[in-house]
């Protein structure tokens, strides 16, 4: 299942939804029971852009069940965990008619709170950061942007320009992204 915990973020005091918060608690706690199967040395919960920004934070803490340590994430956090998953999810696959063993990666991360844009390296040697650079933006969630566009008036294809041009406007308002030396670690490819 899927719980949106930011449906519902009260825009004035930020505070989730009691029923958001009991619907991530009760899942939280199916995957508690549903992990245990396998044994684990440790569970955690990571929390991304709602726990960021809601007021009532405590208030959620305290319906996680077990226990369990619960970690919110900085954006910056989020960016790197997403990117190494997604790196570590390409290695050995073949794309483009080779096998993917090293290279720059742009990777777009949309949440329902914020996006993600990373820059890094895949393949890197152990102990280097494959991450260079990182661009959060709140303004570019999926929830967020949906609470804004589903409620203008207006038919779908004007919406639908609001959404490019809301999009754009928060892309040009960015920093570029620098991807460093990273290329220059990168080993010679084979």
């Amino acid at each position: 299942g899927l719980v949106n915990l930011g449906e519902r973020l009260n825009p004035e005091s930020k505070a989730m939804s009691e029923d958001r918060m009991v619907a991530a608690a009760e899942m939280i706690e199916d995957f508690f029971r549903e992990a245990a199967d396998f044994q684990p040395d440790h569970i955690v919960v990571l929390a991304t852009e709602v726990l960021r920004r809601a007021s009532n934070v405590d208030e959620f803490l305290d319906k996680i069940p077990g226990g369990l340590p619960t970690y919110i994430l900085s954006p910056r956090q989020e960016a790197a965990l997403s990117f190494r998953a997604a790196a570590d999810s390409f290695r050995g696959h073949n794309i483009r008619g080779g096998e993917f063993q090293h290279g720059p990666m742009l990777l777009i991360d949309l949440g329902g709170g914020s996006a993600e844009i990373v820059a890094g390296a895949f393949g890197l040697s152990p102990g280097q950061s494959p991450v260079s650079d990182t661009l959060h933006l709140p303004a570019l969630g999926s929830v967020g942007m949906q609470e804004v566009f589903d409620s203008a008036d207006g038919d779908v294809a004007l919406r639908a320009r609001a959404v490019a041009q809301h999009v754009e406007a928060t892309w040009h308002s960015q920093p570029p992204l620098d991807f460093g030396n990273l290329l220059d670690l990168l080993p010679e490819p084979s």
